[in-house]
């Protein structure tokens, strides 16, 4: 069966064999989804710069992580190397927000992290045709999360919120689509499977009657 699956895949895109269990490839959308959930019930200390500082840099090394480890489960000929440079990014801003900054320029890393990763992320798009839709919609979220940061760039809890409804909604959307993908995958890896079993009976049957001649 697990030959099949990996079959069903286009042989233009592994991106779509399902070569990997579900649960290993829903890691980076749940790690989004708790980061974002966590920014959001913990708004009661968001007034305190520091407190925000330190949550989003152990998110962006959380984050960072997941994106490695999305990389290294991925099939053979779906691993650019731009995810790659994506977590070495997460790094760099969560490093960068470990000195004493100022509310401007802690929305201004933000927006910069949202900058770059759109960029990864559209770059992404252009290299796994399967996540096209996908990686443009997550680009165009972290494109329009770093103009609002950048416009509410002095009010760090306009800053942090927006970072984490970004991370809710890229962590929602990217569960229902490796679930959907997961499930398309494996219906055409059954059809395949059926309509192989299905041309390899009237071969069975033939050499069988010849046989008995």
């Amino acid at each position: 069966m697990s030959a099949a699956l990996q079959q069903a895949a286009p042989s233009g895109d592994a991106s779509l064999a399902p070569s990997t269990p579900l649960r290993a490839q829903l890691i980076r959308p749940i790690v989004l989804f708790i980061g974002g959930f966590t920014i959001a019930f913990t708004g009661a200390y968001h007034s305190d710069l520091g407190f925000d500082r330190l949550l989003a840099a152990i998110v962006f090394v959380i984050i960072a992580a997941a994106t490695v480890i999305d990389w290294r489960i991925a099939p053979e000929g779906a691993r650019p190397r731009i995810m790659l440079v994506a977590a070495v990014i997460s790094v760099a801003a969560a490093i960068m927000l470990a000195f004493d900054l100022g509310v401007s320029t802690f929305a201004a890393i933000l927006a910069a992290w949202g900058v770059m990763t759109s960029v990864c992320d559209y770059l992404v798009a252009k290299a796994l045709p399967a996540q096209r839709g996908d990686r443009v919609f997550l680009s165009v979220i972290a494109l329009l999360m770093s103009a609002l940061i950048l416009v509410f760039m002095n009010d760090p809890i306009a800053a942090i919120g927006f970072f984490g409804a970004y991370l809710v909604i890229a962590g929602v959307f990217l569960t229902i689509s490796v679930i959907d993908m997961h499930a398309k995958a494996k219906r055409e890896a059954e059809t395949a499977a059926t309509t192989d079993s299905a041309s390899a009976d009237p071969a069975a049957s033939t050499h069988q009657n010849e046989s008995t001649v």
